[in-house]
C-alpha cells in the first residue's frame, strides 16, 4: 500500500500506539515499525508529523509556480507567495546536475533523480527567480 501512495505523491498517516514497544504484548511490533521507516529513508518518503504535514499544505497553497523556457536550454522558474516564508522546499525532478541563479539565497541538494532546493526568508512583495541552466 504505501508502495502505490508514494508512486502517486499521495500522503499516508501511520499511527503506531507507545503501547505495541510493549514486547510481551505485542512480540515484534517494534521491528515492524523499525522496518516501516527504514523502507521510508531508502526510498526518500518524507517522513513528519501531522502539524509539518498541514504546515507544508498551507505554505503550497501560498505559492504559484510557473516556469518558462528561455534560450540556450535555459529553464527559469518564477515563483510568487502571497506571505513572507521563513523555508520554502522545492523538487524539481532531473536527473542532470544544473547550474542554478537565484536572487534568493538558495540551499540545493542534488541526488540521482531530483534536485531538491529550500529558499530562505522570503517576502511576498518580492518574486523569486530560479534560472537553470
Amino acid at each position: 500500500l504505501l508502495k502505490i501512495i508514494k508512486n502517486n505523491q499521495g500522503c499516508a498517516s501511520v499511527v503506531w500506539h507507545n503501547r505495541v514497544f510493549n514486547n510481551l504484548d505485542y512480540p515484534s511490533w517494534s521491528k515492524i515499525y523499525s522496518k516501516l521507516l527504514d523502507w521510508a529513508v531508502s526510498e526518500n518518503v518524507h517522513l513528519c508529523s501531522p502539524i509539518d504535514y498541514i504546515n507544508w499544505l498551507d505554505q503550497r497553497s501560498n505559492i504559484q509556480l510557473k516556469q518558462r523556457t528561455i534560450k540556450n536550454n535555459k529553464t527559469k522558474y518564477i515563483l510568487t507567495t502571497t506571505k513572507s516564508h521563513k523555508t520554502i522546499q522545492l523538487t524539481i525532478p532531473t536527473s542532470k546536475k544544473l547550474n542554478i541563479k537565484s536572487n534568493y539565497k538558495i540551499s540545493t541538494h542534488h541526488t540521482q533523480q531530483n534536485i531538491q532546493l529550500e529558499i530562505n526568508n522570503t517576502n511576498p512583495e518580492k518574486d523569486i527567480l530560479i534560472t537553470f541552466s
